[in-house]
């Protein structure tokens, strides 16, 4: 059951990048830049002519990764867990981020959404039926998801503040943002496949989400006199990394101690 239940969500997970993503793509990526254009948004309207193209790309290869992770279900191949995992971590993204800028230009409802929606429960009912996690696991990769995403925002939106006002700081800080979430995203296959590594690259990627969010949220915030949109990234990889290393090393604690005290 599990097996044929991980074939079928990967024939899903294909369709939707493969096809599905290059559908949409080619029928909204015109109506998009003229719905940014037509409100006067010229450098989201640029924006959005290169991040678009970049998204649809990975939400193939997205697809594509889920092809070959069915093709490994169907002939119990050991690496076709870890596939579908980065297949749902690649298509999550890819299917996340273009719904901000369609809502913003008030074209109604997202179509990418779906591909984030079904990719993200499928990255649930992998780790929670067909194979198995913790619950700790699963919440660990959850938030380190989140960090991914909410660190390559900061890289984009860092690009659009680039291309306005062309600040240093700016300049400087947006590849830290995209290496922070790329850093973020290979930590969350490594926590759900339980690697001993994912903690020291979790370090890594949280201090580059707080170096690089951090200082554009408060000079934004500064300049704006409102809560700046650059904080989610910094704050989400700080307390993503309390979670990781104080709460685990308690319970790491607390179940030494149970086992030291049995007879």
């Amino acid at each position: 059951m599990r097996r044929t239940l991980a074939v079928i969500m990967s024939i899903l997970g294909g369709l939707l990048g493969v096809v599905f993503s290059l559908y949409v793509f080619l029928n909204v990526y015109d109506l998009q830049i003229q719905a940014e254009l037509s409100r006067g948004a010229s450098v989201e309207a640029l924006l959005v002519s290169y991040i678009l193209p970049l998204l649809t790309v990975l939400a193939v290869v997205g697809g594509i990764a889920w092809i070959v992770a069915g093709c490994g279900f169907y002939t119990g191949q050991d690496w076709n867990f870890p596939t579908a995992i980065m297949a749902c971590i690649i298509s999550i993204l890819a299917g996340f981020f273009p719904i901000l800028p369609y809502v913003s230009s008030g074209l109604g409802f997202p179509p990418t959404s779906i591909i984030f929606t079904v990719n993200f429960l499928f990255f649930l009912l992998l780790q929670a039926y067909v194979r198995p996690t913790n619950i700790r696991s699963i919440v660990l990769s959850l938030l380190s998801g989140m960090a991914f995403i909410l660190a390559f925002v900061n890289g984009v939106a860092s690009t659009h503040y680039i291309f306005v006002t062309m600040d240093p700081l700016y300049i400087s800080l947006q590849p830290l943002n995209f290496i922070a979430s790329a850093g973020w995203a290979v930590t969350t296959v490594g926590v759900v496949l339980r690697m001993d590594w994912m903690k020291r690259l979790a370090l890594g990627s949280g201090i580059a989400s707080i170096v690089a969010g951090g200082p554009l949220a408060v000079v934004t915030q500064m300049e704006l006199g409102r809560l700046s949109l650059f904080w989610p990234s910094p704050l989400l990889a700080a307390a993503t990394l309390v979670v990781m290393y104080l709460v685990g090393k308690c319970s790491e604690d607390s179940r030494v101690a149970l086992i030291s005290t049995q007879p």
